[in-house]
């Protein structure tokens, strides 16, 4: 490796050392040659790539380190600078191997990635007194050129509330979301809802679907998210309202049409699992009026404000 040569290692970690780093250091510079520069250190959280080589600034190569959640194994995310590309590698641990002993193979399995900045010298790799165990297995590297699709799921609370008129009702949702683009995705849910007509005496139960498009303003990997979302919505509504000169209340139900936009933003804090939340508006197209009795009691709103809050699954 020549003296200007730069090798940095990005640790996705809360903590501000890891255990393993020091044998990775010394494994690293053992196959590269001492004159090999390199930079460990540790991020909180997972960067995309164009933050991960702003960060790194002008090295020949750059690791991300992204631990399991047990750390029986890690993913080596690797940028060759001279060839312009990432390279993933996925490294396996045995249930016994230490920290030193981790961080000894990610030494030799990232030197390994980099063949081209070592230096003449350390051409041959140098017998070890201790070998790699045979046990330690790593996959064959893999082209990174574009992060696959994410599946995800949501399950979450909602609210309405009218604007002048009586539309206040709370409920669940369930969504999915099929990315389309990096930015774009495709946004499917349904729901159901329960509310109140108090003029009228009378209670509203409705189901819901909707399709639409969600786009995110904020990086697709990272932790915090931030969009918007727009969909067109299909509701079936049942007004109920009881009778006093029967046992049984009386029912009127109908389908209405409209759209809704909100603004959306989400925390992911577990690895796939994250929270999420909305708030916009909702506009039906057709308006409804309430009779009791044969005297009109309510109409109700075709504008409402609504809200979301729940969890997401990223499969």
């Amino acid at each position: 490796m020549s003296p200007t040569a730069v090798l940095v290692v990005l640790i996705l970690s809360s903590a501000e050392t890891d255990p393993a780093a020091p044998a990775l250091e010394a494994a690293a510079r053992e196959l590269l040659g001492e004159t090999a520069t390199i930079r460990v250190m540790a991020t909180p959280t997972d960067l995309p790539d164009a933050a991960t080589l702003q960060r790194a600034g002008s090295a020949d190569g750059v690791v991300e380190l992204v631990w399991d959640d047990d750390q029986h194994s890690a993913l080596l995310h690797c940028y060759v600078a001279r060839e312009g590309r990432w390279v993933d590698r996925k490294i396996s641990f045995g249930a016994g191997d230490e920290a030193p002993q981790r961080g000894r193979l990610l030494g030799f399995a990232i030197a390994s990635m980099f063949p081209r900045l070592a230096a003449p010298a350390a051409a041959e790799p140098p017998r070890h007194e201790q070998p790699i165990p045979q046990d330690w297995k790593a996959s064959v590297a893999t082209e990174r050129r574009a992060p696959p699709p994410r599946f995800e799921l949501e399950l979450g609370a909602t609210a309405t509330t009218g604007v002048q008129g009586p539309g206040d009702a709370v409920g669940a949702v369930i969504g999915m979301r099929l990315p389309l683009a990096p930015a774009l995705s495709l946004h499917a849910s349904v729901g159901a809802r329960r509310g109140e007509i108090p003029s009228a005496q009378a209670s509203t139960q409705s189901a819901t679907g909707a399709l639409g498009l969600a786009w995110l303003a904020s990086p697709a990997d990272g932790s915090a998210q931030l969009g918007l979302r727009a969909d067109l919505i299909a509701s079936w509504m049942v007004v109920t309202r009881p009778l006093a000169s029967s046992a049984e209340p009386e029912s009127r139900a109908r389908w209405m049409s409209g759209g809704a936009a909100l603004v959306e933003g989400g925390y992911r804090f577990m690895g796939r699992l994250g929270a999420f939340g909305g708030a916009g508006a909702e506009i039906l197209l057709t308006p409804t009026d309430v009779y009791a009795e044969g005297r009109l009691t309510a109409k109700l709103p075709t504008f409402r404000v609504v809200g979301e809050l729940g969890l997401r699954a990223r499969f």
